[in-house]
Formats: structure tokens, C-alpha cells, sequence
């Protein structure tokens, strides 16, 4: 008799009067229900077996996860750090970085800086959002004349650079490179319906031969840059020796300038105007004169762009201006002073209030004043500067228009102006005898001119008799020049005039014509 697989099994004794008979034995199949309790069991099992494997493997799961993400976090922190929002270009450090490796590895190459010119005309005219938009586009355009061994950045403001590896012994890559970037920006730039066009500037340094060291090298690349900007802008400049030397002596006469500022240590002296008989003293005008700490005299020509680059125009301009009208009022009534202004003086609207006080402070008579004043001047804001000299003229004081005929001049200006004066350069004095220079014939016109529009005109750099006489046939008014009296001290300006008033035999000077009232 076969039995289940998975049974219980139970036995009863037989007995017939005590006498057991035999035995009965029962089976109970319990194999379906075994087979249905380990089908339990092992999905239970299974899923307790899933469960605590997905107890262990979740956090695994998570720290895979979370590995992931800080990667991805880092990468984005390093492009971040390493790279510029706006442009997308490498940003300082990592140009730093990048100077340092090649460096390390004692590669040649080259650094570039690149600073873009009439940028701030872009902003102001049409705003930070298309300025930011030329950004982006000058970007595209240094990536595209980039090659693998060149990585471009963005400094910051308008201002980017390029490193540039270069073969040994080629550092005319360099300057080929500088050049096809300043071609390059030279091209217009279209920002939606927005025409720009600017320029750049670029100064090149080269390792090993500009400086063994990165900071060596980045200031070389900046000098030969101011050298490309006071250039004239929209150049390549390679840094020289000469470049660093002129930049020490811009750094000490920066120096000077600001101390003598402090310290009022200029010096006026004054150029005596004559009548055109050579004789009769009509005014005096104060020319700024500045030493360098061994006393050695500096030119005009070179402090005062660079007094007006430094913002210190301002306040030697009022400098001057109060010390010649204090000056003059030592002369006597009938010798007028002039002062030359600089285009600066103008911006910020209070030459008015200015002029004001020095002649409230000093007491001068105003009818004694000339303020002379470039055609420079009247390109920006004319029509502020114009409210301006209205205000001064009201005082009584005298403008004059200087160096007239070697700048833009319009007959615009002498018609809205209100000019008393008109000073000819003294390049016209060139020639003047040389009868076949048409000197003559230009200042026989402009003569006339000023005659039309009842202006005085005074000729400048007159050095020979023969000048004066031309002059005086042409009816010019004033003459000024080293023949009739070179520049003096204030302190030899008594003699001049003595010298002056002295009586004379010869014949009475020329009577100028009387100017109708303006």
C-alpha cells in the first residue's frame, strides 16, 4: 500500500474480550496543503528576501545618485569659476591658469590684450541690453579666428584677451595674430535692427622674451596696450623696452602734476599782444607753466593732455584763471589779460559760476577778460556750452576763438557763438613773405572774414618784421609772436609795460577801425 508524499497517520488497537484482534491504521494526506504552505512560504520568502534586498541596495542607489549630482554640481561650479556668464568665454583665473601651465612646461607663447574702442558710445546710445548683445558677438568673432592652441577670455567690461602658444622662434605669429584681431572688430556689428561699429586696440607680450614670470608678462601686455590706445587706437603694438621707460616717466609725471595740484606749485608767464604798428601793449595772455622736481621746465604740450586725462584740469584751470586776473590787477586799466580754457572746463556747467567768483574775489574790471577757447570745444554739447559763454558774455568778459583755421572750422560756430575775437595760428605765419605761398590770400581772407562779423583778429607766431607789415596792409588788428616779446615772469612784466609806455618819436601808431556794437 503506497502512502502520500506528506501525510499524518493515526492507529486504533481491534480487541474482542480483552484480546487484541489486530490494529487499524489510518493515513491523512496532507501533501496539497504542504505544496500550498511552501508556495507561501517561498513568495513570502522571496519578498522578504526583495524587501531586504531593496533595504540594502537603497542606499547604495542614493549614493550613486548623489555621486552623480555632485559630479554634475562640481562641473558646473568649475565652468562657473573658470568662465564668463555674458559670454561664455574663460574668465581671469583660468586664463591665469592657463598662463601658468604653459609656463610649467616652459611653451612659447604669447599674450594678448584686447580693449574695445568707442564700446561706451554703444551703451550709451542704445543701451546696456545691445551692448551686452556686442559683447557676445565680439566673442563669437575672436572664437572663430581662435585655433586649438589659442584660448580667448573675457577680462571683464569691454576688455578681452587671447593666449596664443607659439612655435619656437616665431614670435611674428604673434603680431599676425594682433592684427587679424584688430581687423576682425574692425567689421560692423549687427544687433537686431542696430548698426555698430568700433575698434580694438591690441598690445602683445611674448614669454620668455617680456617676462620670466606671469606677472612680468601681464604687465607687459597692458603697456604695449596704453602704448596702442595713445597710438590713436585700432592698433597692434608689441611691447618694447622704450614702451615700459615712457610709462615711468608718465607715472612720475602723474606724480608731479597731482603734487603740484596740492601744492600750487605752477608758474604763469605772460606773452605780450600788440597792435599791429608793434608798439601799443593791448594785453597780456597767461601761458601755465610746470617744472619737474630737478627744475627741468615741461612742455605745455605734454602736461596738460595729461592733466586733462587726470581730471586735474578743473582745478588748474581755476588755478590759473584766479591767479592772472589777480595778477593783472596790478597793470594798468587799458592792458587787458587772456586765459586759455580747456574743452574740459566746460563739462561741467559751472565755468559760469566760476568766472563769477574770480571776478567778484580779484575785482577786475570784466571789459579787461579774454577767455579763449578751441573749436574743440564746441563738437560735444554745443548748445550747453553756447547757454554757458551767453552767461559769461552777460558778465562783460571777452571770448575769443583760438588756433582758428587748423581745426574743423565752420561758419556755423562764428555765427551762433558769441565770438569778440579770432586768433590765426601761427602755421599761417609760414610763407607769408613767399609770394608764391597763398599765406596771404588765406589770411587776407580771413580778415575780411572777422571784418564782416565785427570780430577782432590777432595773428599768432609773428617772428619777422616783414610778417608785420603784411599784417598791417591787411588791416589785421593784433600781432603776438616772439619778435614783438617772448613769455615772461610776473615779476618782469612791469618792465614790458614801462618798455611800452615809454613816448616814441616815430610816426602815431596805426588807428584800428571801429568795431560796430555787437
Amino acid at each position: 500500500m503506497s502512502r502520500p508524499q506528506l501525510y499524518a497517520a493515526a492507529y486504533m488497537p481491534l480487541a474482542q474480550e480483552q484480546d487484541v484482534m489486530g490494529v487499524i491504521e489510518v493515513y491523512i494526506d496532507h501533501t496539497a496543503r504542504a505544496r500550498m504552505l511552501e508556495s507561501v512560504l517561498l513568495t513570502a520568502g522571496a519578498s522578504i528576501s526583495a524587501l531586504a534586498g531593496f533595504a540594502f541596495a537603497l542606499p547604495a542607489l542614493l549614493a550613486l545618485w548623489h555621486a552623480r549630482e555632485r559630479r554634475k554640481t562640481a562641473h558646473r561650479l568649475r565652468h562657473v569659476a573658470s568662465h564668463d556668464d555674458l559670454t561664455g568665454l574663460l574668465n581671469r583665473s583660468a586664463l591665469v591658469e592657463r598662463i601658468d601651465q604653459l609656463m610649467a612646461r616652459k611653451t612659447e607663447f604669447a599674450v594678448h590684450f584686447i580693449d574695445l574702442d568707442r564700446f561706451k558710445d554703444v551703451n550709451d546710445n542704445h543701451g546696456h541690453p545691445v551692448g551686452d548683445a556686442l559683447l557676445r558677438e565680439v566673442a563669437e568673432r575672436l572664437l572663430h579666428i581662435a585655433s586649438d592652441s589659442i584660448c580667448v577670455a573675457r577680462l571683464g567690461g569691454d576688455e578681452f584677451a587671447m593666449v596664443q602658444e607659439l612655435a619656437p622662434a616665431d614670435e611674428l605669429a604673434s603680431m599676425r595674430l594682433a592684427r587679424r584681431i584688430v581687423t576682425a572688430i574692425e567689421l560692423p556689428f549687427h544687433m537686431g535692427e542696430v548698426e555698430a561699429r568700433i575698434g580694438a586696440s591690441v598690445g602683445t607680450s611674448l614669454y620668455p622674451r617680456d617676462g620670466q614670470n606671469r606677472e612680468r608678462l601681464l604687465v607687459a601686455a597692458d603697456l604695449a596696450l596704453y602704448a596702442a590706445k595713445r597710438a590713436g587706437r585700432g592698433r597692434a603694438v608689441g611691447f618694447e623696452a622704450s614702451i615700459e621707460e615712457e610709462r615711468r616717466s608718465r607715472q612720475a609725471l602723474e606724480a608731479r602734476l597731482r603734487q603740484a595740484v596740492e601744492d600750487e606749485d605752477f608758474e604763469i608767464y605772460y606773452q605780450p599782444l600788440y597792435s599791429t604798428d608793434g608798439k601799443t601793449l593791448r594785453a597780456f595772455e597767461a601761458l601755465l607753466r610746470l617744472n619737474a622736481e630737478d627744475g627741468a621746465p615741461i612742455s605745455p604740450a605734454v602736461f596738460i593732455p595729461v592733466a586733462e586725462e587726470l581730471r586735474l584740469i578743473d582745478r588748474i584751470g581755476q588755478w590759473v584763471l584766479r591767479e592772472a586776473c589777480q595778477t593783472a590787477t596790478l597793470w594798468p586799466g587799458s592792458i587787458s589779460i587772456a586765459v586759455n580754457l580747456s574743452p574740459l572746463q566746460f563739462l561741467s556747467g559751472s565755468l559760469s559760476t566760476i568766472v563769477h567768483s574770480v571776478l567778484d574775489e580779484t575785482g577786475i574790471d570784466p571789459r579787461r577778460l579774454e577767455l579763449e577757447m578751441t573749436e574743440s570745444v564746441l563738437l560735444e554739447k554745443p548748445d550747453a556750452i553756447l547757454a554757458q559763454l551767453n552767461i559769461i558774455k552777460s558778465f562783460g568778459v571777452s571770448i575769443a576763438l583760438d588756433d582758428f583755421g587748423t581745426g574743423y572750422s565752420s561758419l556755423s560756430y562764428l555765427w551762433r557763438f558769441p565770438f569778440d575775437t579770432l586768433k590765426v595760428d601761427g602755421s599761417f605765419m609760414v610763407g607769408l613773405g613767399d609770394p608764391t605761398s597763398r599765406s596771404r590770400e588765406v589770411l587776407d581772407t580771413i580778415i575780411a572774414l572777422g571784418r564782416v562779423l565785427n570780430l577782432h583778429v590777432t595773428a599768432e607766431g609773428v617772428e619777422t618784421r616783414e610778417q608785420i607789415e603784411i599784417l598791417r596792409e591787411l588791416h589785421c588788428d593784433f600781432v603776438q609772436g616772439f619778435l614783438l616779446g617772448r613769455p615772461v615772469r610776473s615779476t618782469e612784466v612791469a618792465s614790458v609795460i614801462l618798455e611800452a609806455l615809454k613816448p616814441r618819436d616815430e610816426e602815431p601808431p596805426l588807428i584800428l577801425p571801429q568795431r560796430k556794437p555787437a
